[in-house]
């Protein structure tokens, strides 16, 4: 696998993974109303875990702040849009767990590696 590093504000979608888009896609369809809007923003999470190589805990946090805020920045001030996107962090793990499970899923992926170092607040995405 391949990483390097982008800016969250900068990436669409991070489908240089098949297995991450086609996760994301079927999260998508679970989560329902906003879930084509959350698309990318679970894109950057999965790649965000993909890239991390440190503790279980540590880089989930960090991945699901930066999920949240691209989903905030993605709900566009939309209240109800942005209190779907704190109710789809599950999902997203069970999507993590399922990749981590099939590592062989991801040995294709070119990895395009969020900044976690520059993350936004949440609560200043809106």
């Amino acid at each position: 696998m391949l990483g390097s590093f982008v800016s969250v504000k900068n990436v669409p979608f991070l489908g240089e993974c098949p297995a991450i888009e086609k996760a994301c896609n079927e999260i998508a369809s679970v989560i329902g109303k906003y879930g084509h809007v959350f698309k990318s923003a679970c894109g950057i999470h999965e790649m965000c875990l993909l890239c991390s190589n440190n503790s279980w805990f540590s880089p989930t946090r960090q991945c699901n702040t930066l999920f949240i805020a691209k989903a905030y920045d993605l709900c566009k001030g939309n209240m109800e849009c942005q209190r779907e996107a704190q109710r789809s962090i599950p999902y997203l793990l069970d999507v993590s767990r399922t990749l981590y499970s099939q590592p062989s899923s991801v040995d294709d992926c070119e990895l395009s590696c969020p900044e976690t170092d520059a993350m936004v607040n949440p609560s200043d995405a809106r």
